[in-house]
């Protein structure tokens, strides 16, 4: 399932290429993937949420709503950096837009993992699972690659 799946894109063409997805966001309208709507009573092998947790105004609340869902929650979002940082300094902070109100940093996503008793792989970049069951960093970084590699091959 994808939570915070915005139009139905990403729903429509994992369905396309033949995965059983469904769609969940209570702020958009769900365009592409249409009569995919994810039922509330159902349980899910895996829930994506890329680019959506940067937007959460309550975070433990939606991922308490996510791990509802399923055990496995893969997402995306920029780890604060390591350096002390001001808003003008980091282009992740969206200032003019004000879109960005969740920030995250490797510290504070083991916190969150810790108090939903899941584990936390990371690439340690931008790409992250909690889980119920032990995910290889190794594993998460070389799905990121292979991530990366097919955008790039998917947009030549």
């Amino acid at each position: 399932m994808d939570y915070g799946g915005g139009n139905g894109m990403f729903v429509r063409m994992m369905r396309d290429r033949g995965f059983d997805f469904y769609w969940n966001d209570k702020y958009a309208s769900n365009q592409f993937a249409e009569g995919f709507e994810a039922p509330h009573d159902m349980k899910f092998s895996l829930l994506t949420a890329f680019e959506v947790f940067e937007h959460l105004p309550q975070p433990l609340e939606s991922l308490e709503d996510m791990v509802h869902y399923s055990d496995s929650v893969i997402f995306s979002t920029r780890l604060l950096p390591r350096w002390q940082i001001v808003p003008d300094d980091w282009w992740y902070f969206l200032i003019d837009t004000g879109q960005h109100i969740s920030l995250y940093s490797r510290e504070s996503l083991e916190l969150i993992a810790k108090k939903f008793s899941v584990q936390l792989s990371s690439n340690g970049l931008s790409l992250h699972m909690f889980s119920r069951k032990t995910i290889p960093e190794i594993l998460l970084k070389a799905l990121s690659l292979l991530v990366v590699c097919w955008l790039s091959f998917a947009t030549n």
